[in-house]
């Protein structure tokens, strides 16, 4: 078989073609990071891709719902430590009261007094973060109403489905609760005879119910009455609130750990997955750049080696 002119051009520029693609391939690497643009060009890596994207955006979510609860929890640490010193206020003043050497109009001074810290105990438990009471369980509305009864302000709260609802937050097969609710803030349960439950702050049980006394609303009428008596058992009840605040914040504790380790292990995977995207998708910097000089190389050979093989034609003898 003759090889003639024609054949041996048209090898050559099919074979520089190819070189120039791969020189542009390459170029393309280089100056994108990436090993491919179109799924087309690298199928198997551009499935994997996909698929690791799909798990990074749902790690994503659940570091931010995860962020979010525990932004939440921090703030019914911050908030129960608030409350737990005021009740310890209040404490001191009822043992001061309790004292024999207090005049009636002491004690009243010493109600004014606790009044004032019910009122900012109330305003804890009506605490609205960007729109969201914090301790409102499932409702969005505040969970702590006032109303004015004998010239003093009665604070309360409504006791159902939604204000002591407790939530959850699911990460894959992970639950976690992801609110403390009125309820739980408030509700104590007594020691001292029958053992019973009783809230610290007033409270009405469904719409438009009785309001149940609280303790503190308790202890001011004890004071205004200058009962000094049941001082005593006041004291008990608010021994036993702390009690109960206490479980509340150790619970919120445990929760603060198991929300970080969560956050931890979120972190630690997503660096993981971040790296299975770029080895599935990113391209090998060092070996880009060395088969990219070797294609120039090659491109350079073939044109040195194609102006050797062809022979002159017409053109070149015009010249």
């Amino acid at each position: 078989m003759r090889i003639t002119q024609s054949m041996m051009k048209d090898q050559i520029v099919n074979n520089i073609d190819n070189v120039l693609r791969r020189i542009s391939t390459l170029q393309r690497q280089a100056s994108s990071g990436n090993k491919f643009d179109l799924p087309s060009q690298d199928p198997s890596d551009a499935v994997l891709t996909v698929n690791y994207n799909a798990v990074l955006e749902k790690l994503n979510t659940y570091k931010s719902s995860l962020s979010q609860v525990q932004n939440n929890f921090q703030g019914y640490d911050n908030i129960t430590g608030q409350i737990m010193a005021a009740v310890q206020q209040v404490n001191s003043l009822v043992v001061q009261a309790a004292n024999g050497t207090n005049t009636p109009s002491d004690r009243a001074a010493i109600a004014d007094e606790i009044k004032q810290i019910s009122s900012t105990i109330a305003q804890l438990g009506g605490t609205n973060v960007n729109g969201n009471y914090m301790f409102a369980g499932s409702s969005n509305s505040n969970p702590i109403t006032s109303m004015v009864s004998g010239g003093s302000t009665i604070y309360y709260y409504t006791s159902n489905s939604a204000t002591s609802a407790r939530l959850s937050l699911k990460i894959g097969t992970v639950t976690i609760d992801s609110n403390v609710n009125v309820v739980d803030l408030f509700n104590y349960t007594q020691t001292s005879g029958s053992v019973q439950s009783a809230s610290l702050i007033s409270y009405v049980t469904g719409s438009g119910g009785t309001i149940h006394m609280g303790l503190l609303d308790k202890i001011v009428q004890d004071l205004q009455n200058n009962n000094v008596a049941n001082l005593k058992s006041d004291l008990g009840d608010l021994q036993d609130y702390e009690n109960s605040l206490s479980k509340v914040t150790t619970q919120i504790g445990a929760t603060e750990q198991s929300l970080q380790s969560l956050i931890n292990s979120n972190q630690s995977l997503n660096m993981y997955v971040t790296q299975l995207v770029s080895s599935a998708q990113g391209a090998d910097m060092v070996k880009v750049l060395s088969d990219l000089a070797l294609q120039e190389t090659v491109y350079q050979a073939a044109l040195q080696t194609s102006a050797n093989s062809l022979l002159p034609t017409l053109a070149n003898f015009l010249k």
